[in-house]
């Protein structure tokens, strides 16, 4: 398993997904790139595993009936102020049934942000509700982030749903928390990755396109 250190951020993003459509379309990395404003394909080869479910895969019928399990979730700083997630499905979800909460906790303190009981120190959640035909966005529990400094988008190529964020980072290597909830038919039944998932969050000058 790659990994830079054993470093973690706790991502409090939450990722709503209710689509109509299936992610089954592949798409270039290129083509990725751009949907996501990375400045070309680099980035994609600079992410780390972050967390990695060594459990039995889904299958195509647990897939339909139950959330959609979670194989991987890759991620780093891959510019200025900015981060990229790559999350992997067994199979790719059925998006009219789905939703997906991707947390972050960038100052890895459970003193800030929400104070709920199994979020606790969540700072930020990325939402995406396509079928009512919003635009990716974020929920603030912390007032270090805000509309005018974070943006997000994200992209579904096949099983796997790319995030990428710009928001204030650390001007020196930190650490902060990462997961992602996965629940299908309003809670019906639900998957989460490990609350205590690492990454480093090591300064870059990269410049990337805006978001």
């Amino acid at each position: 398993m790659h990994r830079k250190s054993p470093l973690m951020v706790l991502i409090a993003g939450c990722v709503l997904y209710s689509l109509t459509a299936s992610p089954t379309l592949a798409l270039s990395k290129e083509e990725l790139a751009e949907k996501l404003a990375l400045g070309g394909t680099a980035p994609f080869k600079e992410m780390n595993i972050l967390f990695e479910n060594t459990g039995k895969v889904q299958t195509p019928e647990a897939n339909t009936d139950k959330a959609s399990q979670v194989r991987m979730i890759r991620g780093e700083v891959v510019g200025k102020d900015r981060l990229l997630f790559e999350v992997r499905f067994d199979h790719p979800p059925v998006l009219d049934r789905s939703s997906f909460c991707l947390y972050l906790d960038i100052d890895n303190d459970t003193a800030t942000g929400r104070q709920d009981e199994e979020v606790q120190g969540v700072d930020l959640m990325v939402a995406l509700e396509t079928a009512q035909g919003k635009a990716p966005y974020v929920l603030f529990k912390n007032p270090d982030f805000s509309a005018e400094n974070t943006k997000v988008r994200a992209a579904w190529d096949g099983a796997n749903l790319y995030i990428t964020l710009e928001l204030p980072l650390p001007d020196k290597l930190a650490v902060g928390r990462v997961f992602l909830l996965s629940t299908k038919d309003g809670g019906a039944s639900n998957f989460r990755t490990a609350k205590d998932t690492l990454i480093e969050l090591a300064p870059s000058d990269k410049s990337l396109p805006p978001l």
